[in-house]
């Protein structure tokens, strides 16, 4: 059961329950990734990135009825600070980037149908909600300065691609708007040569 709290916009876990399958290791997801990647005519994140509105439609309800559905599920988990979540939508139509952060559970419904086979790929207890402001410092209980992962909010087993994916995604996004220092050609394998190194 989900305990109350009173928040503006942080919802809590939910929603990313139906795209589990496979138990695999993730090592040889990735290779599988790759293959896949390989036939496809534009890696993950450029599907993601590129696709208009207008494109989803075939994937059942808008993004407007899906934010409607998700605040009236989230009001009935916790208080809702009516200020906080105008601020919210008012981020959300500022640029593509907050409307990406702020949209998760919109997230959940649509990759899956744009991504299916990355979708269907090993599970592992995965981010959920990872985006390049998802990073960040803190000091550990020794005062050490550690950096890192700092938002589990929708945390859940799932295919280990999902944060590959919207990370890359995120960083596309931000990168197009200037906010990061890297070309948009090199994010995707910059990405996957740290999740390699990660695995050994």
């Amino acid at each position: 059961m989900i305990q109350r709290q009173k928040i503006g916009h942080v919802p809590p876990k939910a929603h990313a329950a139906s795209w589990d399958s496979d138990s695999r290791k993730p090592a040889l997801g990735l290779a599988a990734s790759r293959q896949s990647e390989a036939r496809s005519r534009k890696p993950a994140a450029r599907r993601l990135t590129s696709h208009s509105p207008s494109s989803y439609r075939g994937l059942g309800m808008n993004v407007v009825k899906a934010t409607r559905q998700f605040e009236d599920w989230l009001s009935h988990h916790t208080d809702i600070v009516k200020p906080d979540l105008r601020l919210k939508h008012e981020n959300m139509k500022a640029a593509v980037f907050p409307f990406l952060r702020a949209t998760y559970y919109r997230w959940a419904q649509v990759w899956p149908k744009v991504c299916p086979e990355l979708a269907k790929g090993p599970r592992v207890l995965a981010v959920g909600d990872l985006h390049v402001e998802n990073f960040g410092t803190w000091r550990d209980i020794e005062g050490r300065l550690i950096w890192g992962v700092n938002d589990f909010d929708e945390a859940h087993p799932m295919s280990y691609a999902n944060d590959l994916v919207r990370l890359a995604v995120s960083a596309h996004l931000a990168s197009s708007a200037g906010h990061l220092p890297i070309k948009e050609k090199d994010i995707c394998d910059s990405i996957l040569d740290g999740y390699r190194e990660s695995m050994r």
